[in-house]
C-alpha cells in the first residue's frame, strides 16, 4: 500500500479517517512542515494524465493557487507515494471531473490487483468515471462484506450528487447468479454500513434473457457495454 501525506487544510478529517480504517501509513502534517517548493515541484512533475489540472478550479479548491502555491486555505491536501517518491495527488480535475481527496483516499487504498481480465478494466474505467452511471464519486473499490456462508467482495460502491448509495457488480456476463449475488451484497453492504443502498447495478458485455427478467423484478438495473460506431 502507498504511503500517505495530508497536509492539514478544510476537510482533512474525513481523509484522516479513510486512511485510519484502511490501516494506511500515513502522516498528518501543516502546510508550514513540509518543504513546499519541493512538494510543488514534485507535484508539478507528475504526469499530466495523473495530476490533471492541479491549479485555479474555478469554484473547486485544486492542491495549487492561482499565485502556484499550496491551496490549504480552501482545500487539504493528499499526497500520495510510493518507493519515497510521489506518484499521485488530491484534489484535482481529470478532464470534467472533480476528484475530492476523500475520494482519492478511498480510490488510493481500494487497489487491489488480480480481477478477471474483464473485469479489471471494466472496474477501473467506471471508478474513473463513475458519471457514466449517474454518480457523482467513488466510495469503496474492491472491499469485503460478510454473508451467511463467510466473506465476499463487493466491486464498487458510487456515490451520487445527494450521497445516494449505488452498488456495483461487474460481470462479463449478466447471469441470474450475478443478479443474485449483487442483490446479496447490497442487503450485506446495507447491514455493515448502516445505510440504504439506493441502486444495484450489474455491468457487462452480455446479459441472459432469464436474467433480465429477473433483474427488472428484483429491481436490479443491467447495462451493457458496448462500442458504438461513429456515423
Amino acid at each position: 500500500m502507498p504511503r500517505f501525506i495530508v497536509v492539514r487544510g478544510p476537510g482533512y478529517e474525513e481523509v484522516v479517517r479513510e486512511l485510519e480504517r484502511a490501516g494506511a501509513d500515513y502522516k498528518l502534517v501543516s502546510r508550514g512542515e513540509v518543504d513546499e517548493e519541493r512538494v510543488i515541484e514534485d507535484i508539478r512533475g507528475l504526469p499530466p494524465q495523473i495530476r490533471g489540472r492541479i491549479r485555479y478550479g474555478r469554484g473547486r479548491p485544486l492542491p495549487l493557487t492561482r499565485r502556484g502555491r499550496l491551496n490549504t486555505e480552501n482545500t487539504c491536501i493528499l499526497l500520495v507515494y510510493e518507493g519515497g517518491k510521489l506518484v499521485d495527488v488530491y484534489p484535482k480535475m481529470l478532464g470534467s471531473r472533480y476528484v475530492d481527496p476523500v475520494e482519492g483516499a478511498r480510490l488510493s487504498v481500494g487497489r487491489l490487483p488480480q480481477y478477471h481480465l474483464y473485469e479489471e478494466p471494466a472496474l477501473v474505467l467506471i471508478a474513473q468515471h463513475p458519471e457514466l452511471l449517474g454518480c457523482a464519486r467513488v466510495r469503496m473499490v474492491k472491499d469485503k462484506v460478510k454473508l451467511a456462508e463467510g466473506y465476499a467482495e463487493v466491486d464498487l460502491v458510487l456515490e451520487d450528487a445527494r450521497g445516494g448509495i449505488v452498488l456495483v457488480e461487474v460481470e462479463e456476463v449478466a447471469t441470474l447468479n450475478a443478479v443474485a449475488q449483487a442483490l446479496s451484497l447490497a442487503q450485506a453492504f446495507q447491514e455493515a454500513a448502516r445505510t440504504e443502498v439506493e441502486r444495484v447495478v450489474v455491468v457487462a458485455l452480455t446479459a441472459e434473457e432469464d436474467a433480465k427478467r429477473a433483474a427488472k423484478k428484483a429491481g436490479v438495473e443491467i447495462r451493457l457495454l458496448k462500442l458504438a460506431p461513429l456515423r
